[in-house]
């Protein structure tokens, strides 16, 4: 018996040994329990380093919602809200202050940055949950699967986010080449090449003509049947087509 009991004791060790070195290194998996870093929670699910702001925060997260149910209808998504005014907290869990995130649909982090210029923490909490709405329907293949192309999630997001950081207009060269955007993965390439208001703008400008040619109900469409298992670029042919009859 002494054996296997060796071995368990060793199994305890290791998980124990790394649960604590998560808790003690800065990083995105403190978001797991963010009461245990400072964080108040200020409404269910919903964590800020600022309890004070509290009412200015919310009010963005219902902005938000509402947003995305005038698109889907009902919300699938219910993350957990991990909302930072301050570096000291950006610093508490990894980040640099300058990035909004969506960690698949489970978290939702908002930087110092949406809150220090008015009205853009709705326009990121808009952006962010539309990709955690868009990832509760796709499933956890999204990471690897690019079924439904990086820049149209990128351009659904600053589209129906209202961004009015970027601009709707753009050449077909630029509307093209980020239409090159396949993957979560190469987004950052995309960004490194042109800036991020061009990468942006020309999904979201992509996005524009699509709504201009089938409208609300046929982005749903598309984005249901690409999920369900039809080629994007196909369904997204036919419905134009079916359309300009």
């Amino acid at each position: 018996m002494r054996r296997p009991l060796q071995i368990l004791a060793s199994i305890v060790f290791v998980l124990t040994t790394m649960s604590i070195a998560a808790a003690a290194i800065p990083g995105p998996q403190r978001m797991l329990a963010p009461q245990l870093y400072g964080m108040t929670e200020i409404a269910p699910g919903v964590y800020a380093d600022r309890p004070e702001r509290s009412d200015e925060k919310l009010a963005a997260i219902r902005y938000a919602e509402e947003k995305m149910r005038g698109f889907f209808g009902t919300l699938k998504a219910s993350p957990r809200y991990v909302l930072c005014s301050e570096m000291g907290c950006e610093k508490t869990f990894g980040f640099n202050g300058n990035t909004a995130q969506a960690f698949g649909w489970q978290i939702v982090h908002l930087p110092p940055r949406a809150f220090a210029e008015r009205g853009l923490d709705r326009i990121l909490m808009t952006h962010e949950l539309f990709h955690a709405e868009l990832l509760v329907r796709w499933g956890p293949t999204a990471l690897w699967d690019e079924k439904i192309p990086n820049w149209f999630n990128e351009g659904m997001a600053s589209y129906l986010s209202g961004d009015h950081r970027i601009s709707l207009f753009h050449d077909e060269e630029t509307k093209a080449w980020i239409r090159k955007s396949r993957g979560f993965y190469d987004w950052s390439t995309f960004l490194a090449d042109r800036g991020w208001k061009r990468a942006y703008g020309a999904a979201a400008a992509n996005v524009a003509d699509i709504d201009h040619a089938i409208g609300k109900d046929g982005l749903l469409t598309l984005i249901d049947r690409t999920i369900a298992g039809e080629d994007f670029d196909t369904v997204l042919t036919e419905m134009k087509a079916h359309r300009s009859r």
